[in-house]
Formats: structure tokens, C-alpha cells, sequence
């Protein structure tokens, strides 16, 4: 009998060690915090962003602007991409790369204790510094933020990020490590070239085209973990935001969800490149305080908890079946 469930075993030690290192990826970087100016898609971010200053010119035409777009998405994700793949196939122990690949792509959690760092700026009024740090992860200019701005900036941040790890793990279900790594590039892509900001119009049409449909999921997914499952009222935005395969109706949705969690309000103007952008705003009660960062921070490491729970559950639901049988 103990033969028969160690074969069992062994026929299934593929998905134990895809578990095993989705696990390992995900547990680095719940606890392990890397720089943000040594994260590898930090730099991919700004390679996006210093590329768009050389192709996309806004007296061009919507046409023209669409073209160098789509031809700067591909030319900085293909190659990238390939390089990726090549590593991983041609190493010895390619578990290990995929292991490092997987937490390189999840390190954007790192911005939950970026953002207590900025709550304790805050709290010693030290603005200067906070701003800093926040510039550091977002494209807004963050200069003219005051306490207030820079609270609800942080907060709109992690409503933005929280889908990291939900990403990474559906690309990785799907599709392995490979897909993993495609799915969180494009991600980085929308947030290099963000819809909001006037300067990207057209140019950044084919990304967030393509973000709409294969980040759906993964943004439903985080919406659903934003819910507070006691009360009606976040059930009906939930069911009344909720766009088919619309990327800002999921950003939408997050945010909405968020402020209603906390009471607070999010959204207002937002200022790029000197170019002051209306955003609309979400008002459910007060402007967010201090306070409601701590409170976000809670929720996006609630959230990474659980779906790490999940995907051990997943292993162990797996693991007493096949006792079973």
C-alpha cells in the first residue's frame, strides 16, 4: 500500500514542484524587501519610459502615435521575453531561475513596507521624504502633494499594485513561468505609459488594449478580495462597476472598493509632467488620513496571505485525495 502511494506520488511530482515553487517565490517576497532601484522591472519601467521619450511625439497623429507604440511594446517585451525563456531552458537547474524569475516579477509587494515607511515620514512630518519614496513608484509629479495628497496617492498605489501576486499566479497556472513573466511585464508597460496621463493618449493604445482582456481575471480576482463580504452595499458595487474586459473599470472598481472599505474618499486631479489631469473622484466619506494607510497595508498583506493559503491548500487538498485513493 505505502509503494502504491509513493508512486502516487512520483506521477504527480510535477505539480508538487510547480506548487513548491510558486510557494518559494511567493514567501520571498512576502518577506524579503529589495530596493526599489534594484528590482529588475523597476528598470524595465524606466527602459519603457526613456524609450517612449524617444519615439512617442504627440504633434504626430493618432495613427502614427498607435504605430510607435505597438512597435515599442514589442521591441521592449519580445526580446526580454526570449532572453527569459533561453535562461531557463538552457540551465542546469532551471527550478532554481524560475524560483528567482517568479519573486523578481512579485517584488512590486514591496510597496506595502514602502508605504509604512511613508506613514512614518508622515507622522514625524518629515513630507519631503515621503514624497521621495512615493515618487519612487509612481509617474505622477508628487512635489506639490501635501499630507493629505500624498495619503491618498499612497493608498490609490496599492489599490493598483494588490493584483502583483494574483497576476504572477494565474500566468503561472495557465501557462508556467513563461507566461508568468509575460503577463507581469504588460502590467508594467500599463503602468509605465498609464492611461491618466495625457502625454501617453494613443501611443499606449495596443497595451492597454491587451491589458483589458488578459489582466481581467486577475483584476476581478483582487476586486474580490477588496470586498467586505458582511455588507450589501459592497456587493452591489461590486456587481454595478464591474465592466466586461474594460481595464479602467477595474481600476475603478478597486478604488471604489477601497474607499468604501475605509470611508475615505480617493480620486481628484492628479498633476503630469506640470499638465494638471481631472480624475474623477470617489467619494465614500472622508479624505484619507494617515491612518487609512496602516489600514491599506493591512488589507494588501491580508490579501497576499491568502493567496499563499490558497495555493497551499490547493497542494494539501491534492496531497489527501491521493491518500485517499
Amino acid at each position: 500500500m505505502l509503494d502504491t502511494f509513493l508512486t502516487k506520488i512520483q506521477l504527480d511530482s510535477i505539480f508538487y514542484q510547480q506548487v513548491g515553487i510558486l510557494l518559494v517565490a511567493m514567501l520571498l517576497a512576502q518577506f524579503i524587501s529589495v530596493p526599489r532601484r534594484k528590482q529588475p522591472l523597476y528598470h524595465f519601467e524606466q527602459l519603457a519610459i526613456s524609450f517612449s521619450q524617444k519615439v512617442n511625439h504627440p504633434n504626430r497623429s493618432a495613427n502614427q502615435r498607435i504605430i510607435a507604440g505597438t512597435l515599442a511594446a514589442i521591441s521592449l517585451v519580445f526580446p526580454l521575453w526570449i532572453v527569459v525563456i533561453f535562461l531557463i531552458e538552457l540551465s542546469i537547474y532551471p527550478w532554481f531561475f524560475e524560483v528567482l524569475i517568479l519573486f523578481a516579477c512579485m517584488l512590486d509587494n514591496g510597496f506595502s513596507k514602502t508605504s509604512s515607511q511613508i506613514e512614518q515620514q508622515l507622522n514625524q512630518q518629515n513630507n519631503a521624504q515621503a514624497k521621495k519614496l512615493l515618487a519612487l513608484w509612481c509617474q505622477r509629479d508628487t512635489n506639490k502633494l501635501s499630507a493629505i495628497g500624498i495619503s491618498k496617492a499612497c493608498i490609490e498605489k496599492m489599490a493598483e499594485l494588490g493584483s502583483t501576486n494574483i497576476i504572477v499566479v494565474f500566468g503561472y497556472l495557465l501557462g508556467g513561468t513563461y507566461l508568468a513573466v509575460l503577463l507581469k511585464m504588460l502590467k508594467q508597460l500599463g503602468l509605465a505609459w498609464p492611461s491618466s496621463n495625457p502625454h501617453f493618449h494613443k501611443f499606449n493604445a495596443l497595451i492597454h488594449k491587451i491589458n483589458r482582456i488578459v489582466l481581467y481575471v486577475p483584476n476581478i480576482a483582487w476586486s474580490f478580495l477588496l470586498l467586505e463580504p458582511c455588507k450589501i452595499r459592497s456587493w452591489q458595487l461590486f456587481f454595478t462597476k464591474i465592466i466586461p474586459f474594460e481595464m479602467s473599470g477595474c481600476n475603478t472598481l478597486n478604488m471604489s472598493l477601497l474607499a468604501f472599505r475605509l470611508n475615505i474618499e480617493l480620486g481628484g486631479p492628479r498633476i503630469y509632467n506640470a499638465i494638471k489631469v481631472s480624475i474623477n473622484k470617489i467619494e465614500y466619506g472622508k479624505l484619507p488620513s494617515i491612518s487609512d494607510i496602516n489600514k491599506t497595508v493591512n488589507i494588501f498583506e491580508l490579501s497576499n496571505l491568502i493567496i499563499i493559503s490558497i495555493t497551499m491548500l490547493t497542494a494539501v487538498i491534492n496531497f489527501y485525495l491521493e491518500a485517499l485513493t
